[in-house]
């Protein structure tokens, strides 16, 4: 009997969908990057980016301390966007 066949290793409670099974915290990532350059793409402005890029000045002096989580949200171009997802 292998370690996968015991009853007390099985996950009854796993689900399904998009966000079940293997990796689901990177599926999640991925759909909130491809979301936010869609919204930026769509919206024409760089209104989100300077909303989410690292800016020293705001995160000291305004405390906006999300811009050190969001940066990586903020791309390029759609390429910039496939090769972050990619790698």
């Amino acid at each position: 009997m292998g370690i996968y066949d015991r009853e007390y290793y099985r996950d009854p409670f796993r689900g399904g969908g998009l966000f079940a099974g293997d990796a689901p915290v990177c599926r999640i990532i991925i759909c909130l990057n491809v979301a936010l350059f869609v919204l930026a793409w769509l919206s024409r402005s760089d209104a989100i980016d300077a909303w989410l890029v690292a800016q020293p000045e705001a995160i000291v002096e305004r405390f906006q301390v999300w811009r050190l989580l969001t940066a990586a949200f903020v791309h390029g171009g759609p390429f910039h966007l496939l090769w972050n997802m990619l790698f």
